[in-house]
């Protein structure tokens, strides 16, 4: 985790913690520099809402954003408490602790987590779970506007010996072809799903 001192005006004024893993900058580069020096305008504008927040109701802020630099670009989690940080200037200038977690590699799992359980993994198309899941939003959907819909089931006739004969990768490879192609026929309001074996 890296370690930062903001002060209310968005101005870093340390660092602690290993920033040149995680920011991708030095901490030489940080000090002294603005939240608006090192971040887009938008999320800038985001950034000091929340330090505002977390100074104003004094309460720990959580907040996710990204931060590019150098053609890197990571997520983090910021966890936003403010402090009592005594300055010999006297200025009363108040300050947060901002705590800054690299949360790429876990957002990155989720999101894999996420596609192995709705989407088959061959074909990346909507596997079984996810089919019945929205078939059931349309037909919800239809009886209340007493529509119809359709369902169409297609099987390939002799697959397994496809399979035995030609071998798995084969196979596999049919079932991409022929899934590419029932997607170009599709209107995007179809839903094309791959129900399994």
């Amino acid at each position: 985790d890296l370690a930062l001192i903001i002060d209310e005006n968005g101005v870093y004024e340390d660092a602690f913690g290993s920033p040149n893993n995680i920011l991708y900058v030095s901490a030489i580069e940080i000090i002294g520099r603005r939240v608006v020096d090192l971040f887009p305008e938008a999320e800038a504008h985001r950034i000091m809402s929340v330090i505002h927040r977390a100074i104003n109701t004094n309460e720990l802020q959580v907040y996710e954003y990204k931060y590019e630099n150098h053609g890197k670009e990571a997520e983090f989690e910021g966890r936003v408490t403010p402090i009592n940080f005594d300055t010999s200037s006297g200025n009363g200038t108040r300050r947060v602790l901002w705590v800054a977690r690299d949360v790429t590699a876990e957002k990155s799992a989720v999101q894999k987590i996420e596609q192995l359980a709705y989407f088959d993994p061959l074909t990346h198309l909507p596997n079984r779970r996810m089919f019945n899941e929205r078939l059931k939003v349309v037909v919800e959907n239809k009886a209340l506007v007493h529509e119809f819909g359709a369902i169409l089931f297609l099987d390939l006739d002799q697959f397994k010996r496809i399979n035995d004969s030609l071998g798995h990768a084969a196979g596999d490879q049919l079932l991409v072809d022929v899934s590419n192609r029932l997607r170009q026929a599709l209107r995007k309001s179809d839903v094309l799903a791959r129900i399994g074996g």
